[in-house]
C-alpha cells in the first residue's frame, strides 16, 4: 500500500465531526423534571404528560414514567441538599476546638435494643390474662 491511502484516512479522520450525545429516556425526565412538576401543580396529570410524550415518539410505560419521575426528584432533592450544605455557614459548637456539641455526640451512638425476655408485660393491660403455672 502507498502512503497516500493513510494521508486520506488522516485527513478524514480528522474531517469527522462528533455526532448528537444520545440520552436515555431516564436521562430525559431528569433533564425536564422541573417542567413535569410544574405541569402537574396546574392539574395536568401524570397520564397526560405520558400521552403527550407518547405523541411525540417518546414512547414509555405510566409505570416507568412514575418511577423516572420519582429517581428524578430524588436526585434532585438530594442535590439541593448537597448544595444547602456546602452553602451552610458551621455553627461555633462545631467549629470550636474540634469539638463537636453533645447533641451530635449523642445522636452518632448506636441505639440498644431493650432484650425481648427482659422486657414484663403489663399486667394491668386490657385483655391481659396472667396462667400461673398450677392452672397447667
Amino acid at each position: 500500500m502507498t502512503k497516500k491511502p493513510f494521508e486520506d484516512l488522516r485527513q478524514g479522520i480528522v474531517a469527522l465531526t462528533p455526532s448528537e450525545q444520545r440520552v436515555s429516556k431516564r436521562q430525559m425526565i431528569g433533564i425536564m423534571i422541573q417542567e413535569i412538576d410544574d405541569a402537574m401543580k396546574r392539574g395536568v396529570t401524570l397520564e397526560q404528560i405520558k400521552t403527550y410524550l407518547d405523541g411525540k415518539g417518546f414512547e414509555l410505560g405510566l409505570g416507568t414514567l412514575r418511577q423516572y419521575v420519582a429517581e428524578a426528584r430524588k436526585t434532585e432533592l438530594e442535590a439541593a441538599q448537597q448544595k444547602a450544605m456546602k452553602t451552610a455557614p458551621k455553627s461555633a459548637a462545631s467549629t470550636s476546638k474540634g469539638k463537636q456539641p453533645e447533641a451530635d455526640a449523642a445522636a452518632k451512638q448506636p441505639r440498644r435494643k431493650k432484650s425481648v425476655s427482659s422486657q414484663q408485660p403489663d399486667a394491668t393491660a386490657p385483655g391481659f390474662v396472667q396462667i400461673d403455672d398450677e392452672d397447667l
